[in-house]
């Protein structure tokens, strides 16, 4: 085969690619996100997080069932390094690994009641056009003809209403736990309502993996084209 033969047949090859096929077939990142939605369930079964105060120092906050558990499991850890340990201390190491299998009984009572008020919502990716123009529709939606900066008088009403719409675009489908009942796709109105109703903790892990899979997605495919062949 001459030199111009393999030149017409790279041409062809050149010719025949479908850019719009090969965008479409670059697949969209997905994630999946478990939302408890029981204030009161929630919590009883309780946790423990870390606050810093104005002078920065740190303290532990514990609550609930599970709070319990970390208190008693720091006591625990505490008596078992001792290496001369007094008389009752094996007692009382004893009775606290009793009332920690107790608790964790009841944790798990809890957590099965709480999953049933669960919801699972699925997010995808979106891409950089449809973000930008989120920043649109939020201005619509509230009137405002101007570009919104931090300093502007209604920059926390637009924030709220930029962050659902990105969420009524990015989620997939809802499912509840309980029943398997699944809803595809979420309206404006019920992105509003997730964030009106749902507590604070979930609502920040919603944010979170909207975050995580809309705005710090990493390259689903990479594919490299020689433009030289």
């Amino acid at each position: 085969m001459t030199t111009p033969d393999i030149d017409a047949i790279v041409d062809d090859v050149k010719e025949s690619f479908d850019l719009d096929e090969f965008l479409n077939g670059i697949p969209s990142r997905f994630k999946t996100q478990k939302l408890y939605t029981d204030r009161d369930l929630g919590e009883k079964l309780g946790g423990w997080d870390v606050e810093t105060n104005q002078f920065g120092t740190e303290r532990k906050r514990r609550w609930g069932v599970i709070g319990q558990i970390d208190e008693l499991t720091e006591e625990l850890e505490v008596l078992k390094s001792i290496d001369n340990p007094v008389e009752g201390t094996v007692d009382r190491i004893n009775e606290i690994t009793d009332e920690i299998g107790t608790l964790a009984l009841e944790a798990s009572a809890l957590l099965d009641e709480l999953d049933k008020s669960a919801l699972e919502v699925e997010i995808q990716s979106l891409p950089p056009i449809i973000t930008k123009d989120a920043r649109r529709i939020a201005r619509a939606n509230l009137e405002i003809k101007e570009k919104v900066g931090q300093n502007h008088p209604r920059f926390d009403e637009y924030l709220d209403e930029y962050n659902a719409v990105i969420l009524s675009k990015s989620v997939v489908s809802i499912t509840k736990l309980a029943t398997g009942a699944k809803n595809n796709g979420l309206s404006l109105a019920g992105a509003k309502g997730l964030y009106e109703k749902l507590p604070q903790s979930e609502v920040d892990r919603l944010d979170a993996v909207v975050n995580e899979v809309v705005f710090k997605s990493s390259i689903a495919q990479h594919i490299a084209l020689d433009a030289d062949f």
